[in-house]
């Protein structure tokens, strides 16, 4: 008998630290404390961030047309979706700013000046809309002032991407409500969805994944492309709430 509630201690000590390991620093940290790195994991490679990509390797010829006179290049095309309504990507853009500003050698008074020029954006509640930000690029220089050109100009204020969609596993699909896109020399858009579909949240406990999706422009050696990239709802959950 006593070696059997031996064996079910050890067991649930087993559980306890495989679902521990299994957290993430997210959940073991306050985000004031998270290091640079896990900052651009969380924007970048997390339950609300991912990269979606793609490579084509290339054949550049050099000198004078003789044997073995090529080299390959690999060019690629990217774009990371973020779901920045979602509290944790604030959060991770909050403390990069801190580091790019020095944050921890700022004085008492800067300290406070940064917090509050910060805090509306980090504790706004986002109860009607899901924001989708979207970072863009490429290695390829003329693609890259193409790229930009089209996200910033392809679609005049008022209007969104036709091709834009915010989709549910259980097959709802819902368009853009807004399209806002940086100017100048800033590579990013976001896609503004409703929260909800006929009065009713659009993430329903039925509901096990997410997807955003949309159409990369006729640009690039491969041409156009459907950018797809869907999200897993309980990995999205922190404290027992769906983050999104």
């Amino acid at each position: 008998m006593k070696a059997r509630n031996i064996s079910l201690a050890l067991l649930a000590l087993s559980v306890w630290a495989a679902a521990a390991t299994a957290q993430g620093f997210w959940e073991k940290k306050q985000w004031q404390t998270w290091s640079k790195d896990e900052c651009k994991k969380m924007q970048e490679d997390s339950p609300w961030a991912h990269k979606w990509y793609r490579t084509h390797v290339a054949q550049d010829r050099f000198g004078q047309p003789t044997k073995g006179d090529t080299r390959e290049t690999e060019q690629q095309i990217f774009y990371v979706i973020q779901l920045r309504s979602a509290l944790p990507v604030r959060q991770a853009f909050i403390r990069d700013l801190q580091f790019r500003n020095k944050y921890d050698k700022m004085s008492a008074g800067e300290k406070k000046n940064f917090d509050a020029s910060t805090e509306t954006f980090l504790l706004r509640k986002y109860d009607d809309v899901i924001v989708v930000h979207v970072l863009y690029g490429t290695n390829i220089q003329n693609d890259e002032r193409e790229l930009m050109r089209f996200w910033q100009s392809n679609y005049p204020e008022g209007t969104v991407p036709i091709e834009a969609y915010l989709t549910t596993s259980t097959g709802k699909r819902v368009s853009p409500l807004k399209y806002v896109a940086a100017k100048g020399g800033g590579l990013e858009f976001e896609l503004i969805f409703p929260r909800r579909l006929n009065g009713e949240s659009l993430i329903t406990p039925d509901v096990k994944t997410i997807g955003v999706e949309f159409q990369h422009p006729n640009i690039g050696p491969e041409g156009a492309a459907r950018v797809y990239q869907d999200f897993k709802i309980e990995k999205m959950t922190v404290n027992g709430a769906v983050l999104y």
